[in-house]
């Protein structure tokens, strides 16, 4: 049986993750917690000279001397290409200057639920544009468009938090194993997994129109880590 983790919560109930990744880079420097129902924060706590990047607009609170710069990567200027956090090239950086150890909550522009992976312990993943919106530790990002499928590829060494809409499920699939997604699911993937978008051979024109089944849909192969959210957008 395929190990599977989920990631949900009840509406108006205090919300702890069932599944958080401790950072294999610096764990006794580098915390966070993971905080609220149905629309969650996660409280990042920063030793000196360390920081977090978010996409734009997603701080609450800080506590602490935490200097903020906007960051604009200009490739996309004149490359066209889609990277950063929400597809836009902008994010921002929240970094203690002060001695004492600072607090920064973020959040989800799109109120969502929210997963950490340690990319050091799951290796590079691809993910839908939009639900990678923060990090901690050496982290790049890139477009790429695989299978007529627009994605950004994360990579480097910390830990990356995914946002998605109810329940987070975070499934590792054997290498005999391929999985059909419908078109909104999918958050995200390793990204030396095989991923297609095609016919899928069991649907039928009825199945489509009355079932609400897709006809086509995105194709994962182990072995690695694929994310889905229960709900679409």
């Amino acid at each position: 049986m395929n190990e599977k983790t989920f990631v949900c919560a009840g509406f108006g109930q205090e919300f702890l993750p069932a599944y958080t990744v401790e950072s294999k880079l610096s764990p006794a420097s580098m915390k966070y917690k993971i905080v609220g129902g149905e629309r969650q924060s996660v409280e990042i706590y920063l030793d000196a000279g360390e920081e977090v990047k978010s996409e734009s607009s997603a701080m609450e609170y800080r506590i602490g001397q935490v200097h903020i710069e906007t960051k604009y990567n200009w490739r996309l200027l004149f490359n066209w290409e889609w990277d950063g956090f929400q597809g836009f090239g902008f994010d921002n950086v929240y970094q203690n200057v002060g001695n004492d150890i600072a607090t920064v909550c973020i959040s989800p522009r799109n109120g969502g639920q929210i997963l950490a992976i340690d990319l050091s312990i799951y290796g590079s993943l691809l993910v839908t544009p939009g639900l990678f919106w923060a990090s901690l530790g050496n982290i790049q990002s890139t477009y790429k468009v695989q299978s007529h499928t627009d994605l950004i590829q994360i990579s480097g060494t910390g830990i990356v938090f995914l946002t998605g809409h109810g329940c987070l499920n975070l499934i590792h699939l054997r290498d005999c194993d391929e999985m059909f997604l419908e078109f909104d699911t999918l958050v995200g993937f390793n990204a030396n997994m095989r991923y297609d978008y095609r016919y899928e051979t069991s649907s039928n024109c009825l199945t489509f129109c009355l079932g609400g089944q897709s006809i086509y849909g995105k194709f994962v192969n182990g072995p690695g880590i694929v994310i889905t959210q229960s709900m679409r957008k």
